[in-house]
């Protein structure tokens, strides 16, 4: 008897560490996101990388950690991340998550401005040619030292739609147009600037995609879809002074004067402004946020 009372106790010890494990972090902490994955959630948790850490802390807890710290943390291995000033992740599973910018979680929080309809693990849809729908980022290139400057800076967005429309993203004053129309309704052709005094105009048959805008120094623009050159200019850049509003998404900013009837009627999945970029550096960019489309949206 006294053996089989010391063999229960030895089993029951053991069986005790186990569960602690278990209660110290293994399989805690999990929810299920509206895309159907287990996430591991609390505590700002994440993992991998400050950058990604700091921004999972300011989200609501149902989104894709994985898949987050994924891409954040591959942007800063690659080198890329501090290019960014604003990274709006707008496919995420809540609308208040999408508009924290993943580059700098406590500046440029989006504000929606008419109630751009929001689908979870998609984004956000603007109306096109409204001039009451799109998101604010705040962001104005006049102020601070931002990595967007007049001859280094980018402009992105990731569309979903297929849209002969108005603008996705800019900002333009004066004689600084900086800006994406990924075909524009006018004559159903790509425009593309940043700090530039006239747009250039690219053959785009499909507006769905990653579009990407850079200027690389003071008389060179390169333009990307899908981490691709789809064509370049030698347009003199123009000095960001006269840019002295915020940025839209869903639209441009006209003057600063507010949209203007340029709102854009895409579904956008990530927007962002910050510095120039390389051929390389632009298809790395792609390729990270082409990751994060597979396992959030479903495909890139």
């Amino acid at each position: 008897m006294g053996n089989l009372l010391r063999k229960c106790l030895i089993a029951a010890a053991f069986l005790g560490l186990a569960s602690g494990a278990l209660s110290d972090g293994i399989n805690t902490g999990v929810v299920v996101g509206a895309d159907g994955i287990a996430n591991p959630t609390g505590g700002g948790g994440g993992g991998g990388c400050t950058q990604a850490t700091n921004y999972i802390a300011l989200l609501d807890g149902s989104q894709n950690n994985t898949a987050i710290t994924t891409l954040i943390c591959g942007l800063v291995t690659d080198g890329t991340f501090s290019l960014f000033d604003v990274l709006y992740i707008f496919a995420i599973n809540s609308s208040a998550n999408a508009l924290i910018n993943a580059a700098n979680p406590s500046s440029f929080a989006g504000t929606a401005h008419g109630a751009p309809a929001f689908s979870a693990s998609n984004g956000f849809t603007g109306v096109d040619g409204s001039s009451t729908v799109y998101i604010d980022t705040g962001f104005n290139p006049t102020v601070g030292t931002p990595a967007y400057q007049q001859n280094s800076g980018h402009l992105s967005i990731w569309s979903f739609t297929n849209l002969a429309g108005q603008a996705a993203i800019g900002n333009t004053s004066g004689s600084n147009n900086s800006r994406i129309y990924p075909k524009y309704s006018g004559d159903n052709s790509g425009r593309f600037d940043v700090n530039s005094n006239t747009s250039t105009a690219l053959g785009v048959s499909d507006s769905r995609g990653y579009f990407f805008v850079s200027r690389n120094d003071s008389g060179h623009t390169k333009y990307y879809r899908n981490g691709s050159s789809i064509g370049n200019d030698t347009q003199a850049s123009v000095a960001v002074t006269s840019l002295n509003c915020s940025f839209f998404v869903l639209g441009q900013q006209t003057n600063c004067g507010g949209l203007g009837g340029t709102g854009g009627g895409y579904q956008l999945g990530i927007a962002s402004i910050g510095g120039a970029v390389s051929d390389a550096q632009a298809l790395s960019i792609y390729n990270r946020l082409c990751t994060y489309m597979t396992t959030v949206h479903g495909s890139c």
